[in-house]
């Protein structure tokens, strides 16, 4: 959520990602800050970011405190 939201926190984990390709990422998808705002991810801004980061790993998108939801989105594709 916040690599959408600033520029700031985006500028600084494109920037680590390309002075430090040797490091370990990890894309988490935000769900927890959406779940507790009522909110919900923006996949469309999630692929984006995991399109620009190039993380070594990155979390499918999930619905907390849903289960069957979770794996029914996730299996769809």
């Amino acid at each position: 959520h916040l690599y959408e939201s600033s520029q700031v926190y985006k500028d600084y984990y494109l920037r680590m990602r390309e002075d430090h390709p040797e490091r370990l990422m990890i894309l988490d998808n935000s769900a927890y800050e959406f779940f507790i705002k009522g909110e919900t991810l923006n996949m469309d801004g999630y692929v984006d970011a995991i399109n620009d980061l190039n993380p070594d790993m990155y979390i499918l998108p999930d619905t907390l405190m849903n289960m069957e939801k979770t794996l029914k989105r996730n299996s769809k594709k």
